[in-house]
């Protein structure tokens, strides 16, 4: 299983956003808010994209958001598996390991409550209803080093705030037509 990070937006980078936007559409998530979402995160400097690649395959997709002022800290913005390959174990282990590489200091994740089970099964803690700015129903934290996983909620993490209609529908057509993405409408 290969890793790789990507921090630029290049036509890779772009394609593998689009990527994740398609497979995050698949449980329940709107393709357009995915895409832009992860786009302005990378371009901004705010978050980094992982893929994960099984024998040349490409298996999973994920986006961190970097903590602030402790860059250092992660939120895990985004994560999907290929459907496909899904409920066959890869992504527990295939988040597990981009997590080793990129979450060394801790992260958090604001998640539906029905994948409580999922982020526990790789070590996260249930910290709290979610409430605020942060996207989802439950927020669950993988602390490390000296900080409890609600210190890591409550006083070690300033959430990146974003607005996922963030980018200008004009900007999201021009992708759609250089790409031949479908983008504007999902």
């Amino acid at each position: 299983m290969k890793i790789k990070f990507y921090d630029v937006i290049d036509n890779r980078t772009t394609k593998l956003c689009y990527q994740l936007a398609v497979w995050m559409e698949s449980a329940t998530a709107i393709r357009s808010q995915v895409f832009s979402a992860s786009m302005q995160l990378i371009r901004g400097g705010d978050a980094c994209l992982f893929s994960v690649k099984v024998k040349g395959e490409l298996i999973g997709l994920g986006l961190f958001s970097y903590g602030d002022p402790n860059t250092k800290l992660r939120k895990l913005v985004y994560f999907s598996v290929n459907p496909v390959h899904r409920r066959m174990g890869l992504g527990i282990k295939a988040l597990t390991k981009a997590l080793a590489l990129e979450a060394k200091a801790g992260c958090i994740v604001p998640c539906s409550s029905h994948l409580k089970d999922f982020y526990s099964s790789i070590g996260f803690e249930y910290v709290q209803e979610s409430g605020g700015d942060l996207d989802g129903e439950v927020i669950m934290a993988l602390a490390s080093g000296n900080m409890s996983a609600k210190q890591l909620v409550e006083d070690g993490y300033k959430i990146i705030k974003f607005s996922p209609g963030g980018l200008d529908p004009e900007y999201l057509k021009a992708f759609e037509k250089e790409y031949g993405f479908e983008l504007v409408g999902h």
